[in-house]
């Protein structure tokens, strides 16, 4: 390639090396010779322009083929930035050779008026916005300058200018409002210019959900009921498990962060969709993200074989037994795996010295990844333990399946607990990561599963359905998916239809969605018949402006210092401050994400990877998520340079 070259608005000319010399098109018609000059002041009067149009690529060709001179035209249409645009054309020829050549286009007007504005607001921020007005022609000029909020003039401006000129108004955005449009514009005797910018606004407070999700396997009839108010009832129905199961792949799947523990998690969802999909008879197409979740992995591992909860972070033996389990089964699902014969050899050298939760863990991966290893002298520390914990029997039980001993039922049902509607679940819902409800109901599920006794897993089954309203973590909401999913596919009972009557309209076609107005109070009249089972969720959700601070196992506070140590309440445009996050921990806690909301208009200083109990943070647009492995009882602060 001899080059590519592109004139303001006009066409890309991509010449051949064999071609002529360079030619240059400008709105379409070729010019001959140099790059023709900018046209005088007087020929780029017209109509007021907005400029509107804003992002980082100005155009796409994929697919160009040169004519028999070695020409290839294209017309595009740049953004609105003003700006310098870098193009690249690469091309190869029959015969396997291939070049590439480079560009870069100016985009500019003789006289521009831009603005600056924050990535984002919150409702009800103040703030200023800044408007620049560049002369580019070879005299001063009279210009009249506005801003304006939602198309409404919130201040207007005339003076004179021979360079430029910088001026500010301030912003208060509304309650009501999603998104501020704001526009800076200006006009002289000849020429116009002016940015409309759009920023997001979020809302103050949480989104908050209150409602019931009901589990139906027999004929009933019941009434649901809703105080009067503003939010409106929701009514979702399913008669099949897996579309609920879906809405959990898909949350794994598009969850923000990316440490081992979350990209193993998304493999797993993902590797569950897959099988969802070919249950269905449908196609799949996320194997691309299959792969980047194995190459992840594979670049996050540490030499001696285990993972951290992050790259490079320290060795983890949880960790690194969950990792191992998310590709041990890709690798029964057939994809290419690296690591996992590694890995398996690090848990087996360093299997005595585990913890007891992840010394069963490993020993089932171990065992089930035919890996000989004897396990007999680990249930005999069990067998010795007196004053033992849920989990510690719970592990005991474990460790004699896997040695091939026959369990009796009550060893495991003596533990349970259930719910109103028939639900089974283990464990009182501890803070601790190896002592809390779901980690003693999943390794239950496990043991029931593998003895055979089916009531028992099909009540987890129905308390982890019923449960779902509770907002799992992504590594709860992964094993239960994993665990669940071979036992519903296998069972094409599940998929049996139901009807439904809902106030006497009969309804037996699923899955569906229906509204109701709460603003008299609202009762639902509900009759189910059919032998398959019915997921029902009925709920109100609204966003909460003031919701109410939760103190029992944290205390979080949070301020703005400036360089100078002091509290700050305003910041200046170009100021350096601090925010500064204060937790105070009233439990010791594992696994914690602390997310840090960053305020509108200011972007970040350093993006520091402090050392102490946290191990990484995540640097969002309008949020710092920092990642802690272990928290003890205490008092923290954490800095985040804006």
């Amino acid at each position: 390639m001899a080059g590519g070259t592109s004139i303001d608005g006009g066409a890309i000319n991509i010449k051949g090396a064999r071609s002529n010399e360079t030619e240059y098109y400008l709105d379409g018609i070729r010019v001959s010779g140099a790059i023709p000059p900018v046209q005088g002041v007087e020929e780029l009067a017209g109509a007021a322009q907005m400029r509107t149009k804003f992002r980082d690529y100005a155009y796409w060709q994929p697919h160009l083929v040169t004519d028999t001179n070695g020409e290839a035209v294209f017309q595009a249409t740049f953004p609105d930035d003003l700006t310098g645009w870098n193009a690249y054309a690469i091309a190869t020829d029959t015969k396997g050779r291939a070049g590439v050549g480079t560009t870069r286009t100016r985009a500019s007007k003789p006289l521009t008026a831009q603005l600056a504005v924050p990535r984002f607001a919150i409702a009800g921020d103040q703030f200023d916005v800044a408007g620049r007005v560049t002369n580019r022609t070879r005299d001063s000029v009279d210009i009249a300058t506005r801003f304006l909020l939602n198309n409404k003039v919130l201040r207007e401006n005339e003076f004179r200018i021979l360079e430029g000129k910088a001026e500010y108004v301030s912003l208060e955005i509304p309650f009501d409002m999603d998104t501020a449009f704001v526009a800076y514009d200006l006009r002289s005797s000849l020429l116009s210019d002016g940015e409309q910018r759009n920023i997001p606004v979020l809302p103050v407070g949480t989104l908050e959900t209150e409602g019931q999700f009901l589990l139906l396997e027999r004929d009933t009839n019941f009434t649901i009921s809703f105080p009067a108010g503003l939010h409106p009832v929701t009514l979702h129905v399913e008669n099949s498990p897996l579309d609920l199961l879906l809405k959990d792949v898909e949350y794994l799947h598009q969850y923000p962060y990316g440490c081992n523990e979350q990209t193993a998690g998304r493999l797993i969802a993902l590797l569950s969709l897959k099988k969802i999909k070919n249950h269905l008879k449908e196609p799949f197409a996320f194997e691309k993200d299959i792969k980047s979740c194995l190459k992840r992995l594979k670049n996050t591992q540490s030499t001696d074989g285990s993972w951290g909860w992050w790259a490079n972070g320290t060795p983890n033996t949880w960790m690194t037994v969950y990792v191992a389990r998310a590709l041990y089964a890709a690798q029964q699902s057939g994809y290419k795996v690296e690591g996992l014969d590694r890995a398996l050899s690090m848990l087996r050298l360093h299997l005595p010295a585990m913890h007891p939760s992840d010394q069963c863990s490993a020993l089932a991966l171990l065992r089930q990844s035919q890996v000989n290893i004897d396990c007999a002298p680990y249930l005999v520390y069990y067998d010795s333990l007196r004053n033992t914990t849920l989990s510690t029997r719970l592990n005991q039980l474990t460790l004699k399946q896997l040695c091939g001993k026959e369990l009796v039922k009550d060893s495991l049902s003596k533990y349970i607990n259930r719910t109103t509607f028939g639900g089974i679940y283990f464990g009182s819902g501890e803070t601790g990561w190896y002592d809390r409800r779901a980690v003693h109901t999943l390794q239950a599920y496990d043991i029931a599963r593998t003895a055979g006794w089916t009531d028992i897993t099909h009540g987890i089954e129905r308390y982890w359905l019923q449960s779902r309203p509770v907002q799992r973590n992504t590594i709860e909401t992964a094993k239960i998916l994993e665990a669940i999913l071979p036992g519903l596919l296998g069972d094409r009972d599940t998929l049996r239809p139901i009807r439904l009557n809902v106030n006497g309209a009969r309804i037996d076609s699923f899955p569906l969605t229906m509204y109701f107005d709460p603003a008299q109070g609202q009762s639902l009249q509900m009759v189910k018949t059919g032998s398959g089972p019915l997921y029902l969720t009925a709920y109100q959700q609204w966003h909460n402006p003031a919701p109410a601070a939760r103190s029992d196992l944290f205390e979080v506070t949070t301020q703005l210092l400036l360089a100078n140590g002091r509290p700050a309440t305003n910041l200046k445009y170009g100021e350096s401050a601090t925010l500064e996050v204060q937790v105070l921990v009233k439990s010791a806690a594992d696994y914690v994400m602390i997310e840090a909301p960053i305020p509108a208009g200011c972007g970040y200083g350093d993006k520091v990877q402090k050392g102490g109990p946290e191990v990484h943070r995540e640097y969002f647009k309008d949020r710092t998520a920092i990642f802690c492995e272990r928290l003890p009882v205490g008092k923290y602060t954490f800095s985040i340079p804006l």
